[in-house]
């Protein structure tokens, strides 16, 4: 058996062990289920790099732990010296809104925040919706209009 068969034998030991240790008492409310998935990846606009780097099981999460959670995975990132230079996100309500409550480092007549400072580095970070969601919402927005006007 060698040294990594060894270390997967004593986590499986001590997860068991884990697991037994924490059997439910009747009246004990079960943990929530995940109902969505919230996924971090960075992407290399230059080297060609694309890898998730982080999944989280969520609910429906708040724009404000968006807010925390983003940023944890944004320093995190910077800390080990790759450089963000984007926010990239679909158009879903939850993420307007997380744009919405940061301070822009330009402000626009129209209030929408693009731009802001990356907290953990001398640079802007910028805020992009993701063109391939907002394309196929418009064309399902569309297509589900002209369902109404045949029927």
């Amino acid at each position: 058996m060698d040294a990594l068969q060894v270390e997967l034998k004593k986590m499986e030991e001590l997860l068991n062990q884990e697991a037994l240790s924490e059997t439910p008492t009747p009246g004990d409310a079960p943990s929530p289920v995940a109902e969505k998935i919230l996924c971090a990846m960075i992407i290399g606009p230059t080297n060609g790099i694309k890898a998730v780097i982080a999944c989280m099981g969520t609910g429906n999460m708040t724009k404000e732990e968006l807010y925390f959670t983003i940023w944890e995975v944004i320093g995190a990132c910077e800390r080990r010296g790759l450089r963000v230079i984007a926010a990239v996100c679909d158009g879903a309500g939850v993420n307007r809104g997380f744009f919405q409550i940061h301070t822009p480092l330009y402000p626009t007549d129209s209030k929408v925040v693009f731009v802001v400072k990356n907290k953990f580095a001398d640079r802007p970070l910028y805020f992009v919706n993701d063109v391939a969601h907002l394309q196929k919402t418009s064309r399902n927005g569309v297509y589900k209009s002209r369902q109404k006007v045949n029927a």
